[in-house]
């Protein structure tokens, strides 16, 4: 008899049905939020690039300071998988949380850069120490932030960082890595996705002060007698990965990456299972599916037929060919609107993409910027007068609207251009206007790029606001920025099946621009991956509905009103969960409608008129 059973069996015989109800609603003040906000750390003066398509120029697509840090680019998306929403700090810009705003996060975690020098390192050590010592988690990912030991007091403060979580830290870096030998791993969490191979990357003596931190790869340095170090631990108070241990990294075009660590079973062990995990990639046990296009190439002349428009050819091709799939469509203002590059038979062409039943609108903004943080220089057309986001946002919805929706229907989301990086301003002109946003991210997990790494997180922190990633990546990175390859966009079904297992890790996203019916090659590529979507019994959603999925991940509130019962609200359109682990008495449970198997995990089904399900779970 499991716990559950066994404590509401006893329940009953002593103190009687009525007993039980009370004692059940006396322990109801007992209740027990489950923390699924983890606080990432990271230093703004770092720039850490982008993901690059094979054979662009790094140059060219270098991130803005600030906009991007390892902690997004790397663990995001393992800690979204399971249960936990990641908010940023830029060490540089913002002030450490006091003690109440810190009672929202179970982890901290920082990852630093070899040349990293924080501010007021004394005091950003005293508030991991408080922070600790009042039971919340310390992940150090690589260095310490306090790079320079020749300053007074920089060394003895790295110790007590490390302290902190029960390691010592010995302030022994050697730099002949040829003289670094293994003494034991755990092949599964330090070669997850790459082999470990001589010369190691970096040495220095790290040594649990406890026996309950447990050592995952230990080596030594044949030069120095009793140098055994651990460059790989988790203990109860938190963990580290030394200087290269956590990715290995090419160091030349396209600059990947691949993880050492097992991401997901490194934070499983060191972080409590959230159970039951909000999910935005099933229902019904079906994979989701979402396709939307970005207003690219609309007045393109297509290859297919040269007497039309691109937007005709999908139009023809796409909409009308799969009336049944559902599909978000967004113009580019500047191209439509006749007083700038557009004409009335685009505006023709377009109502006649809005009035089909399974197309809802978007907005692809009015001037195309391609840098958000850079409009000036960077921007399809030439705003007209100063730059406003009122323009590109506001202005953009309303044009849309005014001239190209039928009476039913309006814009639902803005699909930003470009860089994909909205700063705050752009999100919060969006959120006025009651529309929600979508983009950035581009998800790849194939041949090109064969890591987890490369596949985005569901959401970047903007600010208070967030930023909603696509789930895969769009033709134009398929094809050296539209430059070749043109049958390329084909390849984003190795995406769709390496993030459907081992483990279900993100909805199956169709997203392209109007371009790709510019060529027959891409075209056919295009229904190809349509094809490939046809055969795998997925649900189809619209991409507002995704979002709205998003949302709900990110509002619903868990609590274990009692060991393995947990009840769930505030999760708006979301109404699937996931257990990793064990299974669901469906008798006990309340607003459960269903479970499905899929991998290793149990997808369960939750009443959406029932606004507070009750889940019961069985180890």
């Amino acid at each position: 008899m499991n716990q559950v059973k066994l404590l509401t069996f006893f329940q009953i015989i002593f103190l009687g049905i009525p007993g039980y109800f009370l004692l059940f609603v006396s322990e109801s003040s007992a209740d027990t939020p489950v923390l699924r906000h983890v606080l990432g750390i990271y230093d703004s003066e770092e720039k850490h690039p982008k993901l690059i398509p094979l054979g662009e120029p790094p140059e060219e697509n270098s991130s803005i300071y600030g906009e991007r840090n390892p902690i997004q680019d790397n663990l995001a998306v393992a800690l979204n998988h399971l249960g936990y929403i990641v908010e940023q700090l830029d060490i540089h810009n913002e002030p450490l949380p006091n003690s109440e705003q810190m009672q929202r996060y179970r982890l901290i975690i920082s990852w630093f850069g070899k040349n990293s020098e924080i501010p007021q390192p004394e005091s950003f050590v005293q508030w991991i120490e408080t922070q600790v010592q009042a039971e919340k988690k310390y992940l150090m990912m690589e260095y310490s932030g306090m790079a320079d030991d020749s300053l007074p007091g920089i060394v003895q403060l790295k110790k007590r960082l490390y302290r902190a979580i029960d390691i010592d830290y010995g302030n022994l870096y050697y730099d002949k890595k040829n003289r670094i030998q293994l003494v034991e791993k755990d092949s599964a969490m330090v070669e997850f996705e790459h082999r470990l191979a001589y010369p190691f990357p970096w040495y220095d003596q790290y040594t649990p002060l406890s026996s309950d931190v447990i050592s995952y790869l230990k080596v030594k340095y044949l030069l120095l007698a009793d140098s055994q170090s651990s460059m790989v631990m988790i203990g109860k108070k938190g963990g580290m990965v030394a200087p290269g241990y956590a990715l290995y990294k090419e160091t030349a075009p396209p600059f990947r990456r691949k993880w050492r660590i097992d991401p997901f079973r490194f934070l499983k062990t060191l972080l409590p299972p959230i159970s039951p995990v909000p999910d935005v990639t099933t229902s019904e046990g079906k994979r989701l599916f979402y396709a939307h296009i970005d207003g690219d190439g609309v007045r393109n002349r297509s290859e297919v037929n040269f007497k039309k428009y691109s937007s005709e050819i999908i139009l023809e091709h796409i909409l009308q060919k799969y009336p049944d799939v559902p599909i978000g469509i967004s113009m580019i203002v500047g191209d439509i609107d006749p007083n700038w590059w557009g004409s009335q038979q685009l505006i023709d062409i377009a109502r006649k993409i809005y009035q089909q039943p399974n197309v809802e609108a978007a907005t692809h903004t009015y001037t195309h910027p391609f840098q958000w943080q850079r409009w000036d220089r960077t921007s399809a057309y030439a705003p007209l007068g100063t730059f406003r986001y009122e323009r590109e946002v506001d202005e953009s919805v309303e044009w849309i609207a005014d001239h190209l929706l039928p009476e039913n229907k309006a814009v639902k989301l803005v699909y930003w251009s470009g860089d994909t990086v909205p700063p705050e301003e752009a999100l919060i002109r969006t959120s006025e206007l009651g529309l929600d946003n979508l983009n950035g991210g581009d998800s790849k997990f194939d041949t090109a790029f064969p890591s987890y790494t490369s596949v985005a997180p569901l959401m970047r922190p903007v600010g208070r606001n967030w930023q909603i990633f696509t789930s895969a990546s769009n033709e134009n990175l398929y094809t050296k920025l539209w430059t070749d390859n043109f049958h390329g966009f084909r390849n984003v079904i190795e995406t769709f099946e390496n993030t459907e297992s081992p483990i279900r890790l993100a909805a199956v996203n169709v997203y392209y621009h109007f371009y790709i019916a510019d060529k027959i090659a891409s075209l056919a590529s295009l229904d190809r991956v349509y094809q490939w979507c046809f055969q795998h019994n997925l649900k189809m959603i619209f991409p507002s509905e995704y979002v709205q999925l998003v949302r709900g991940f990110i509002a619903a509130r868990i609590v274990e009103k009692q060991p393995g019962v947990y009840e769930i609200s505030d999760r708006g359109a979301l109404n699937t969960l996931r257990l990793d682990h064990g299974t669901v008495d469906l008798d006990k449970s309340k607003g459960v409608t269903g479970v499905h198997r899929v991998n290793q995990s149990l997808y369960i089904d939750l009443d959406s008129q029932v606004t507070t399900p009750l889940i019961v779970v069985l180890e």
